[in-house]
C-alpha cells in the first residue's frame, strides 16, 4: 500500500470551507495539485485550495459488481440501548446497513436536531469513534487528537460487542451498494454541512496524530479514501467481527 501524502482538493458544496484530503491508493501515482493558496495552519483549521480535483482517482460505484446471491439482509439489536439496525452481508463481510446512532460524549446530531439522528445516525469525533477513553474495550484506548497510537485490531471502538470500526483495508475491499450508504454530512470547524450531499465515515486507521482516514461517497456515487482531522464529526458504520 502506497500512501501519497499529497493534499488534494475536495470542494464541499453549499459551504464556504474547503476540505483537502490525503489521497491513498496502491494503484496510481497522482500528479499533485499545483495552484495552492495560503498554508495549512497548526490546528489544521484551514486548507489549501487546489485548481484541479482528483479526476484520476475517481471510482464509480457502478464499477463494483455485487452478485445478488451473495447479499443477505438481516437485523441486529444493540443491547446497550435496544436500537435495532439493519445489516447486510456482502460476500464474507457483514456490515451494518445503517449509520450508528449510539449517544456518547463526542457525538452529535446534525444541526443538533434529533430528527437527523433518527434518519442518518450520529456524527462522532475520531476519539469517540475509537473509544479513546476505553469504556467499551481497550483496543482503541488513548487514540485521540494529537496522539499517535498503536491500536490492537480489530478496534471495537464505539461499536457494540462483536462488531468493530472498519480499517482502511476493509473499506477498500468493501463492495458498496449506494442504497446502503446515507449521505449524512459532516461536523467540521463548528459547522454542520453536506447532509444529503456527502457521506463521511470513519475508519480505525490513522495517518498521524491529527489525521485519520475516512471513506467518502458523494451524490454522484463517487467513492474515495481521504484523511481528515480527528476532531471532525463523521458517521460510524460497524462491521461484524470475523470468526
Amino acid at each position: 500500500m502506497i500512501i501519497l501524502n499529497v493534499f488534494l482538493c475536495r470542494v464541499v458544496r453549499r459551504s464556504r470551507r474547503i476540505l483537502s484530503g490525503i489521497f491513498l491508493t496502491g494503484l496510481f501515482v497522482l500528479t499533485a495539485c499545483t495552484d495552492y493558496v495560503g498554508q495549512i495552519d497548526d490546528q489544521i483549521d484551514e486548507f489549501n485550495v487546489c485548481a484541479r480535483a482528483r479526476e484520476e482517482s475517481k471510482i464509480l460505484i457502478a464499477d463494483y459488481y455485487v452478485d445478488p446471491s451473495s447479499v443477505f439482509k438481516g437485523e441486529f439489536e444493540d443491547p446497550r440501548d435496544n436500537h435495532v439496525y439493519k445489516t447486510v452481508t456482502i460476500g464474507a463481510q457483514t456490515w451494518m446497513a445503517e449509520n450508528l446512532n449510539y449517544k456518547t460524549d463526542g457525538s452529535y446530531c446534525y444541526n443538533d436536531d434529533e430528527k437527523y439522528c433518527k434518519k442518518y445516525g450520529r456524527l462522532y469525533t475520531w476519539a469517540a469513534a475509537m473509544d479513546s477513553a476505553g469504556v467499551y474495550s481497550t483496543n482503541g484506548e488513548g487514540c485521540g487528537y494529537e496522539k499517535v497510537c498503536s491500536p490492537k485490531y480489530p478496534v471495537q471502538g464505539i461499536c457494540p460487542v462483536g462488531w468493530h470500526l472498519p480499517t482502511m483495508d476493509e473499506w477498500e475491499s468493501f463492495s458498496s451498494k449506494d442504497s446502503y450508504i446515507l449521505l449524512a454530512g459532516i461536523y467540521f470547524n463548528d459547522e454542520f454541512d453536506d447532509v444529503g450531499l456527502e457521506a463521511y465515515i470513519w475508519s480505525s486507521t490513522e495517518l498521524d496524530g491529527r489525521t485519520a482516514v475516512y471513506w467518502g461517497l458523494d451524490d454522484r456515487n463517487i467513492t474515495d479514501l481521504h484523511g481528515v482531522p480527528k476532531g471532525a464529526g463523521l458517521s460510524v458504520r460497524c462491521v461484524k467481527d470475523g470468526p
